[in-house]
């Protein structure tokens, strides 16, 4: 349920339901080769960060495929703490940069708070 709450808050369109939900957490933790983190509050999972590492044209990089935090526990700093332990680990497995798709909006201010920039070389095309 936690994961389902997560996908299904205010700032997505789609509506997720528990089996997609945990589909889509089953992929990321199962993709190889990646990392993953959660986040717990008195043993329950509250958080989840999921990095997808590639292969550029400057070596290893880091894409973060997910990060969520249930609602009711979001503007508690669950999310920063993730991120920070995304960075260090990026950190110690030298690896320099991470991307991640931001959607607009109270997305776009939260990366920003915790240090990511627009990429200046770089404007996301979609085909529908």
């Amino acid at each position: 349920m936690v994961y389902q709450a997560v996908f299904s808050g205010a700032g997505t369109k789609e509506r997720w339901s528990l089996k997609q939900a945990e589909k889509r957490v089953s992929q990321a933790l199962t993709a190889k080769p990646g990392l993953s983190w959660t986040a717990c509050v008195f043993g329950q999972p509250v958080g989840f960060a999921f990095v997808g590492l590639k292969e550029g044209h400057a070596g290893l990089y880091g894409d973060l495929t997910e990060i969520g935090v249930h609602p009711y526990f979001q503007r508690q700093g669950i999310g920063r703490e993730l991120l920070k332990s995304v960075k260090a680990r990026l950190e110690k497995k030298k690896i320099q940069s991470l991307y991640g798709l931001v959607y607009r909006g109270t997305a776009e201010k939260f990366f920003g708070e915790n240090g990511f920039k627009r990429s200046k070389r770089s404007v996301v095309m979609a085909l529908r």
